[in-house]
């Protein structure tokens, strides 16, 4: 082996090992930051973790984060787990999906049978429902009855009333739920009754239908609240009410978690 062939070599096994390092993840997170416009706590919210986890992350050298919390980070960061923690494949890959998606788009525009591009499948409605097995749990509510309380305030009870047919998009997610929504404070949205999907990893986006939790005393109950994620800040999240129409602040301190309620789309992968 010649000597420049080795110096290659060496070369890159160092860089894959750096690849690996606290200081490598935490540059890919800055990056992610960067490319979002979005401040260490804010990212940290969406992400359905607390205020100051990517912040504390950042401050401590050698800080690796517990794979659960990096793989809620990395969906906040829009972007996969390998490469956030390994520096693996593409940074944003939904963006190629899209732009194939535009092209089948253009392609039915450009004249071609919407058949030849989506071609449409027989369905039996006895094969689907038996390849979405009954397993997703469906969490009891009531009307909230504690102390600090916002308009269409609900307690997200810790029992399982029933389960129901678990949707494609959540074969793979064990910790998804579902429930039933309380009050008219999003009606015709959602109205009483509806029953929801709720996806706990994917963060939302503005226009998004989420349930923000939120705890108020070390020692109350937990309130439960559904609404159209707005924005966020370092220190507040913002929801949307329509009945009615209203905007609800929550402040960081107080938030337990932001889960992103599915479109029926969503659910089916449409």
């Amino acid at each position: 082996m010649t000597s420049a062939l080795a110096r290659i070599i060496v070369r890159d096994m160092a860089d894959a090992t750096n690849n690996h390092t606290a200081e490598a993840l935490h540059a890919r997170i800055s990056e992610r930051l960067a490319d979002l416009g979005l401040s260490a706590n804010a990212a940290a919210i969406r992400s359905g973790l607390s205020r100051d986890f990517v912040r504390n992350t950042l401050r401590r050298p050698g800080q690796v984060p517990h794979t659960d919390n990096l793989q809620k980070l990395a969906n906040g960061l829009e972007t996969t787990f390998e490469w956030l923690r390994w520096g693996r494949g593409e940074k944003t890959p939904g963006v190629q999906a899209s732009e194939k998606s535009e092209d089948r788009g253009s392609q039915a525009e450009a004249g071609r049978p919407l058949s030849e591009v989506l071609p449409i499948a027989s369905v039996n409605l006895d094969q689907m429902r038996e390849a979405m097995p009954p397993n997703m749990p469906v969490y009891g509510t009531a009307a909230a009855s504690l102390a600090v309380r916002h308009e269409g305030a609900f307690e997200m009870e810790s029992r399982v009333v029933e389960f129901v047919r678990r949707p494609p998009a959540l074969m793979q997610v064990p910790e998804a739920y579902a429930f039933y929504v309380a009050g008219n404070s999003m009606v015709p949205a959602h109205m009483p009754g509806d029953l929801r999907f709720v996806h706990p990893y994917k963060p939302p986006r503005q226009g998004d239908t989420v349930v923000v939790q939120a705890q108020y005393a070390e020692h109350s109950g937990v309130e439960a609240f559904v609404g159209i994620y707005d924005h966020a800040t370092s220190d507040k999240l913002f929801i949307r009410k329509l009945n009615p129409d209203a905007t609800v602040e929550f402040s960081a301190r107080h938030l337990k978690a932001v889960h992103r309620v599915l479109t029926l789309n969503e659910l089916f992968g449409v």
